[in-house]
């Protein structure tokens, strides 16, 4: 009789180690979906930053040719100045934006190969709780070691 307790034990943590592996693979899944999701949100909002950022250079631009034309001073090099400096800073705005979207992009890769390890470090201690399980009932108990 304390056998078949013994091989019930055994089959009952074998199968929460199943479950214990099934729902953990089924959370990296989810937690992938989620990090997919958000990555999505990002490249939406640096895309709407991008057109956010060329449309002021545009204005900006429109501003000083049109400041320019009124106070006759089309082609001089203030004019051409400021026209150069809305163009730089578009630059360093466009770069700025495409910088972030890297980190952006790496966050999410290393966040969802976390994820996959972590299903896999679920499944590895689902498997050696199955194999201690399976080892109590055909080993007998772990002997305690002697002396301090």
């Amino acid at each position: 009789m304390p056998q078949a307790i013994l091989i019930g034990a055994a089959v009952v943590g074998a199968a929460a180690a199943v479950g214990q592996a099934y729902t953990a693979h089924k959370a990296a899944k989810e937690q992938r979906k989620a990090i997919r999701a958000e990555q999505r949100r990002a490249d939406i909002t640096n895309s709407r930053s991008r057109r956010a950022a060329i449309r002021d250079a545009r204005v900006m631009r429109a501003s000083v040719e049109s400041q320019a034309a009124l106070t006759g001073l089309v082609g001089s090099s203030a004019a051409q100045g400021s026209l150069s400096n809305i163009q730089s800073r578009l630059g360093e705005n466009l770069s700025f934006l495409d910088q972030n979207l890297a980190l952006s992009q790496q966050a999410s890769s290393a966040n969802e190969a976390a994820a996959r390890w972590a299903s896999r470090g679920a499944v590895f201690g689902a498997i050696g709780g199955v194999a201690k399980s399976i080892g109590g009932v055909y080993g007998g108990p772990a002997p305690t070691p002697v002396g301090g």
